[in-house]
């Protein structure tokens, strides 16, 4: 097979192929894919902290009008402050939790998540 279609372009096999009603098309590599006309309103995006947009694979399911931006996820400890204020603790409370290790604020987090925890042992 291999020695077949190296004697031909791509076009011409699946010309070829397209004449003798056997259904083919063309393999694309992922920067193609990204430049086809039938994904460009698609694919999803995102906004990189640094700026840069990223886009990422279409939503699973094709629905006209559906969102295709999507918010880049909150850093660790983020949204922390916020959320206990609005649970009823003050600055002084969140501080000292954070001091604790109990939880993890932006100002105060590393850059990345604890690792972990081990498994439960089997039973």
């Amino acid at each position: 097979m291999a020695a077949v279609t190296a004697r031909a372009t791509v076009d011409e096999l699946l010309a070829d192929l397209a004449a003798a009603t056997i259904p083919a098309t063309r393999i694309h590599d992922i920067p193609r894919v990204r430049e086809l006309p039938a994904l460009a309103d698609k694919l999803t995006r995102t906004t990189l902290p640094d700026g840069r947009e990223v886009r990422m694979q279409p939503l699973a399911v094709d629905v006209d009008g559906a969102r295709t931006t999507l918010p880049f996820p909150p850093r660790y400890g983020e949204h922390t402050r916020h959320v206990l204020a609005e649970a009823g603790l003050d600055a002084g409370e969140i501080d000292a939790l954070a001091a604790d290790g109990v939880v993890a604020v932006a100002d105060a987090a590393t850059a990345a998540p604890p690792a972990p925890r081990a498994p439960p042992p089997a039973a």
